[in-house]
């Protein structure tokens, strides 16, 4: 048998954050054992109890509540599963890659509409209905189908609400992704457009914005070591090719022309 936890909301019976059985006594918590005697109790008593009531008002709750799992339902694949709790829905699943994670969903936003919308070119809309699905894999898809010749259209029209989302999409898109253009320009654009924005949500959108510096900041020394390289090799191979032309003309012997030749013999 394996435990799995259902909440963390230490206001349940049985969340703690401690050990405390040294709190205990013959298995009862300390604190669920009246100790006193009835000398004190009027000195115990809360000012708004009771009339007559001697242990104050009956009906505030002593003990902290208890969290029920009402029902427990498992995936065809047998590779996730779910429980409907007195906290709500928990889902458990062995696949790390992505959940489904909606943001601001409604029944007109399916993959099939979206890959329609994507069809008829409309790639602001197709990349707003994935950003609400939230399928890292269909984002993926409609942002690599946009042409780069429409990104500075595309980034001047898009939603402020999304674009930590967007930001977020880039950064973690870019270790995957190979287009450094693409993405840059997405970034340059985005940035341009919805500057204000960004300056007065400076604190909400700071930690994604540091891992989009983290993410330009590896790519570009990526790129430098790459092209450092390269131009390297580049001036190794001019040099090489040069100094073989130099030395080829230096052994090489120097031919009269036969004509002249033809002139001196008849002369």
């Amino acid at each position: 048998m394996r435990k799995f936890q259902l909440t963390t909301n230490q206001k349940f019976d049985g969340v703690v954050s401690r050990d405390y059985r040294q709190e205990k006594n013959a298995g009862i918590p300390l604190a669920l054992v009246d100790d006193t005697d009835d000398s004190d109790t009027e000195m115990r008593l809360p000012r708004n109890h009771l009339p007559g009531a001697q242990r104050g008002d009956l009906s505030k709750r002593t003990t902290p509540p208890r969290i029920r799992a009402k029902a427990v339902t498992f995936s065809p694949t047998g590779r996730a599963w779910g429980a409907v709790s007195s906290e709500g829905l928990v889902i458990y699943s062995l696949d790390d890659t992505w959940l489904f994670d909606p943001f601001d969903l409604d029944t007109t936003i399916t993959p099939n509409n979206v890959q329609k919308v994507l069809a008829e070119r409309e790639y602001l809309k197709a990349l707003i209905m994935a950003f609400r699905l939230n399928m890292p894999p269909l984002i993926a898809q409609v942002y690599e189908a946009v042409p780069p010749a429409e990104v500075p259209l595309l980034a001047h029209d898009f939603p402020e609400m999304y674009l930590d989302r967007m930001f977020t999409f880039i950064a973690g898109h870019s270790d995957q992704n190979p287009h450094v253009e693409f993405h840059l320009k997405w970034v340059s654009h985005l940035m341009k457009h919805h500057l204000p924005y960004i300056k007065r949500n400076l604190t909400l959108l700071q930690p994604v914005l540091r891992n989009l510096q983290k993410s330009v900041v590896r790519m570009h020394r990526d790129l430098a070591k790459l092209c450092n390289d390269n131009t390297y090799t580049i001036r190794y191979m001019l040099s090489l090719g040069t100094a073989n032309t130099a030395s080829a003309n230096v052994t090489k012997p120097v031919e009269e022309p036969a004509d002249r030749e033809m002139v001196v013999d008849s002369a």
